[in-house]
Order: C-alpha cells, then sequence, then structure tokens
C-alpha cells in the first residue's frame, strides 16, 4: 500500500498516500466508497455535488475540460499529493494571480499562507533532525496538509480535500517525478508567457527615448531568459 499514517489527521479523517502525500479519504484507497475508491459526496456527507464544501456559489465547478483549468488542477493535485516533488520546482515563485480559476487561485493563497512547499521542505528537516529513523517525508506530509486546510478560506477547504484525494494520470512511482515536472514547468512556463506578452505590451506603449524603456527591456531579457531555461533543463 502507499504512503503511511500522517502527522495528523486532516478534517476528513487524514491524507496519506502516494510517496508521502494522501490517502483517499478514510477508507483508503479501497476503502469501499461508492466510486471505488474515491470518497463520494455522499460518503463525505453532502446530499449531492451541489451542496458540497468544494462547490463554488450557485453549484459550479471549475471546468475540467478547460486546458488551462485542468493545467492548474493538475499543478495544485500534484503540490497537494507530492509536495517533495513541487519543493524547488519554481512552484513558491509563482505570482499571485497565476492561477485563473478562482477556486484554484483560492487553493493557492492557501498554499502561499501556509508558507509553500518551502514549509513542507523545512518540516522534513526539522522531523529528520528530532526523529533519526524516523519516515520525515510522510509525516510532513501530513502535517503540510494540515497547515493548508487551516489557511483556507470558505469552500476552498473543500476544494482542497478534492485536489488531495484525486487520483493523478500517472501513478508508476518511478513516472511520478517525471509527470510532477512536467506540469509544474508547463503551468511556470504558462505564467511566463502571459508576463512577457504584458512586458511586450509595456515596452511598445514607452518611448525609446523614455530612461525607463532600458529598464523595461531588461525586464523582458530576464523573463525570455527564464523561459529560455525551462525548455533545456
Amino acid at each position: 500500500a502507499r504512503g503511511g499514517a500522517p502527522g495528523r489527521a486532516g478534517r476528513d479523517g487524514g491524507f496519506r498516500g502516494r510517496e508521502g502525500g494522501f490517502r483517499d479519504g478514510p477508507g483508503g484507497r479501497d476503502g469501499g466508497f461508492r466510486d471505488g475508491g474515491r470518497p463520494s459526496f455522499q460518503d463525505r456527507g453532502y446530499p449531492d455535488r451541489a451542496t458540497a464544501p468544494g462547490t463554488m456559489p450557485g453549484g459550479q465547478r471549475p471546468p475540467r475540460e478547460d486546458p488551462v483549468a485542468r493545467l492548474e488542477r493538475q499543478v495544485l493535485e500534484v503540490v497537494l499529493q507530492l509536495p517533495q516533488h513541487a519543493l524547488g520546482a519554481g512552484f513558491d515563485d509563482l505570482a499571485p494571480d497565476t492561477f485563473t480559476v478562482p477556486a484554484y487561485r483560492g487553493v493557492h493563497d492557501a498554499i502561499r499562507a501556509a508558507g509553500g512547499t518551502l514549509a513542507y521542505g523545512q518540516e522534513v528537516e526539522r522531523y529528520a533532525a528530532q526523529h533519526p529513523g524516523g519516515d520525515a517525508a510522510r509525516h510532513a506530509a501530513g502535517w503540510w496538509a494540515e497547515q493548508v486546510r487551516e489557511n483556507a478560506v470558505g469552500p476552498v477547504a473543500g476544494v482542497i480535500t478534492e485536489l488531495a484525494v484525486a487520483p493523478l494520470p500517472e501513478d508508476r512511482p518511478e513516472a511520478l517525478s517525471g509527470y510532477a515536472r512536467g506540469v509544474l514547468v508547463a503551468l511556470i512556463r504558462m505564467g511566463l508567457t502571459r508576463e512577457i506578452a504584458d512586458v511586450k505590451g509595456r515596452l511598445q506603449r514607452t518611448d525609446p527615448n523614455d530612461p525607463a524603456y532600458a529598464d523595461v527591456f531588461a525586464a523582458l531579457m530576464e523573463l525570455e531568459n527564464r523561459r529560455r531555461a525551462l525548455s533545456v533543463d
């Protein structure tokens, strides 16, 4: 079985699972939930989708079929379930407005308020120093889940729960690192492309004789170099 017991149980029974991530609710992956492993809205105590805590006003859900929304969702699934792979990948450097889906932006805000993936890494180091031989990554994953949930506002907590137990498109242990990096890099590149477009617009509106022109141009070159570096890493 993947994973193990987290440091603290979450409000819905705790999370644990892939590589120190989360388990699929209180019953685990084979815990007898109605849909074969993932807790349904009824299993969580809600009569239907529209009343579940992760549902936005009016019963609307983030548009999963939209490719941008799908990528944002996949990145958050990775960060919540596989924080060890997100650590150091540049996720903590993402701008607050990187996520365009309001629900996912709220999750990103909760992650940032919890200290980002850096906080997860620091907890791994702290636990390893105090408990030699213990499973620091597994403990830190449970601690991390609770920290993010505690910083969630309103219905965002339900969205976090859903993302934390969602099956990943890739679940082979040897391929998890590559999958995690792939979706993270894709989102970072998309964010950089958006920033580059904004800076190019500023550059076009700036008089070449204006002293600020050089600063804007330098900012553009820095963004271009960062995006180029993603392609060669």
